[in-house]
């Protein structure tokens, strides 16, 4: 399951929408190295799209209901291929963060109204069973396109749900695409040495965490007894490439999330070229 309390990553992606990160800036060398010069015959058109969906005791009850809302990302128009593998997998992205209690893959293999109906259903039991229960369900998923450039396109999907537990959920997915075919683009995608890569991402989390460098991570309280760990989650920016830890992933659930941005300066000895 997804956990968070850091007030940050709900509203993640509005603070990129107020301070209008979108779309790639040509005069940074770093980043015309890595992402082209703005012309390319690979030019996708995106929409965003929605999907609602609440239980039927929402209508007797407006307060003890569940509710699914979600807005993402969706690509209308490119190379078919692409558009078709950048689709999929945003819905599949999306699956997982509504279907917050799945364990298998399987589990996802279904359509989103599907796997929302029987989320739904599973509280209408609930309900029925405990009419006293005094909680609803919550989830939400907010998407956007955080960066968008000639050859890669960096998608985030911000995802809070409340389903009865201890504290609300909030768990962040960043997704990097290859405009030519689709692909879901990894670090070694990106960077040509990732040792030295973990080495500079490693320098910033122990600034933003105030880690002296004499100090072992371990000794510092986090990666669970583990050596620092790239994360799970990284995304292109306009200024440079954003790192972001969700709860549980580098830390205990009460230290909340660990982001920072390192400019394309810093990473430009690190990063591949075209």
């Amino acid at each position: 399951m997804k956990h968070s309390d850091f007030p940050l990553g709900r509203y993640f992606v509005f603070l990129f929408l107020s301070s209008g990160l979108f779309f790639a800036c040509r005069n940074d060398p770093a980043v015309q190295n890595i992402h082209g010069d703005g012309q390319t015959d690979l030019a996708i058109q995106i929409e965003q799209r929605s999907f609602n969906k609440k239980s039927a005791h929402c209508l007797k009850d407006s307060v003890h209901c569940m509710r699914i809302n979600a807005t993402y990302p969706f690509v209308t128009s490119g190379p078919d291929d692409a558009v078709r593998t950048i689709n999929d997998s945003i819905l599949y992205h999306l699956k997982t963060n509504v279907g917050v209690f799945a364990v298998d893959h399987s589990e996802l293999s279904g359509s989103l109204d599907s796997i929302a109906t029987a989320y739904i259903q599973d509280f209408e039991s609930l309900m029925d069973d405990s009419p006293d229960y005094p909680f609803a369900w919550e989830i939400e998923v907010e998407g956007s396109v955080l960066y968008q450039s000639a050859k890669i396109l960096s998608v985030a999907l911000n995802a809070y749900s409340f389903t009865g537990g201890a504290h609300p959920n909030v768990f962040l997915d960043l997704i990097n695409f290859d405009l030519a075919n689709g692909k879901k683009l990894s670090f070694s995608d990106l960077f040509s040495d990732e040792q030295r890569l973990k080495m500079l991402v490693e320098k910033k989390f122990r600034e933003v965490r105030e880690i002296d460098p004499n100090t072992s991570i371990t000794e510092a309280g986090f990666f669970w007894g583990d050596p620092f760990a790239l994360p799970q989650n990284f995304a292109l920016l306009e200024d440079g490439v954003y790192f972001h830890y969700n709860p549980y992933e580098a830390a205990a659930y009460a230290l909340g999330v660990t982001e920072f941005t390192i400019p394309y300066k810093e990473l430009k000895e690190v990063m591949k070229g075209p």
